[in-house]
């Protein structure tokens, strides 16, 4: 037995450690720019984490932010799961390979975070689950061409939860640490402006299960 087959078991059979049955909506946007690209291993692994927790009548969604301009092509799945564990789990197996080629993503050149976001927002809309929980691994920095408009304010986010999970400090900030504060701050005033239920900074991957234990 392999190394993700078990964790999708455990996943399954541990279910006092479940985030609840079709209690949880999750969208996880990756960012794949060369400024983050080292950090992949640890959000990859977040997400082999997330796909074997799943239960049955969860909604997963997992993206990547890699383009200059954000297209349902950087969608690797966007998965509600059936509502009998066996079928469930027959769904998680069949996510692996989706889960890998996100580990194999070439460095992007871009950061279209804003992109993302609404179409996250229009996807998560949609679920009727409990909680709803946005995820992002990124460092935070837009990086987009002139010839894209992105001085539009966020859409909706009433109810949505917001973990941004291992945000980087880049070399710049180094010499000047307090631009990193004001980017996470500028985000965290963002989401909550559009109605976000909370906007919570998460240095370790590792924490991210008690994190979303905390919002059921």
């Amino acid at each position: 037995m392999n190394y993700f087959r078990l964790i999708v078991l455990i996943g399954l059979f541990l279910s006092a450690c479940s985030f609840g049955a079709g209690g949880n909506a999750i969208y996880v946007l990756v960012d794949v720019s060369g400024t983050y690209h080292k950090q992949l291993p640890k959000a990859v692994g977040a997400v082999q984490y997330l796909l074997a927790k799943s239960k049955p009548d969860d909604f997963l969604a997992v993206a990547k932010i890699s383009s200059r301009s954000f297209s349902n092509q950087e969608i690797l799945f966007a998965q509600k799961f059936p509502d009998r564990p066996s079928a469930a789990n027959s769904k998680k197996l069949a996510l692996k390979n989706k889960v890998d080629a996100l580990a194999k993503s070439r460095a992007s050149n871009y950061t279209d975070i804003r992109g993302a976001l609404y179409q996250v927002a229009h996807t998560l809309a949609k679920q009727n689950n409990r909680n709803k929980i946005v995820i992002i691994f990124s460092d935070l920095v837009e990086d987009i061409t002139s010839d894209i408009d992105r001085k539009m304010k966020l859409p909706d986010f009433s109810g949505v939860h917001v973990l941004a999970v291992n945000v980087i400090k880049l070399r710049k900030d180094n010499k000047h640490p307090e631009n990193y504060y004001k980017r996470i701050e500028h985000w965290q005033q963002e989401f909550l402006t559009a109605g976000a239920a909370s906007f919570e900074v998460i240095d370790d991957p590792a924490s991210l299960q008690t994190a979303i234990q905390h919002i059921q």
